[in-house]
């Protein structure tokens, strides 16, 4: 078998090559498309902060930590309002506030208000027709004479048979029930 060398030392076309591929895909996708989502959430929650002053200030790096206070500091500078809601949980509230504060270029947060609750939630789906296909094995059997010098014997023929069947699926309800956090905080410029 003739080889070809590759930057990671092993034969073209052995399974390791293949291995790699598949543990950098699984760093990829799994890892990354995580967090993918997350920046993603963070993103929307822009919409709910509402600026309070006509001034503008440049963004905060990812790295730069901001201060949560409890309460304004004499001389700070209210910038903006961030109110939100949502059912992702406290951590995920506590993140878009630093995330947003970044955004806006704030120095510190000053949170309000911090609250978490549940409401019960109905659900309902309508009566209604599903098509669904479906797959069914039939057995056919047949005997075979026997000959001369050969004995009978039967023969069983399995043929997969396919279609599509309606069901009737009946009214569904049912309750379930939703918790959230919701947050008020003011970001702040110091001086």
């Amino acid at each position: 078998m003739k080889t070809h060398s590759n930057p990671c030392g092993k034969r073209a076309g052995s399974f390791g090559a293949f291995a790699r591929l598949g543990a950098i895909a699984i760093v990829l996708l799994g890892g990354g498309g995580c967090a993918h989502f997350e920046k993603a959430a963070l993103r929307r929650s822009e919409l709910y902060y509402k600026a309070t002053s006509a001034a503008r200030f440049a963004p905060k790096p990812e790295t730069e930590s901001i201060p949560f206070l409890d309460k304004v500091p004499k001389g700070s500078r209210v910038i903006g309002l961030f109110q939100f809601s949502t059912e992702r949980g406290r951590d995920f509230a506590m993140r878009s506030i630093e995330h947003n504060a970044r955004k806006v270029g704030a120095d510190a947060v000053w949170v309000r208000g911090l609250g978490e609750g549940q409401f019960p939630q109905t659900h309902h789906v309508p009566a209604h027709w599903e098509t669904q296909p479906f797959t069914r094995f039939e057995h056919s059997r047949d005997s075979v004479p026997g000959g001369p010098g050969r004995p009978a014997r039967v023969t069983v023929d399995t043929v997969p048979v396919t279609g599509y069947r309606h069901e009737f699926v009946p009214e569904q309800r049912w309750t379930s029930i939703v918790h959230y956090s919701t947050v008020d905080a003011l970001m702040l410029k110091l001086r």
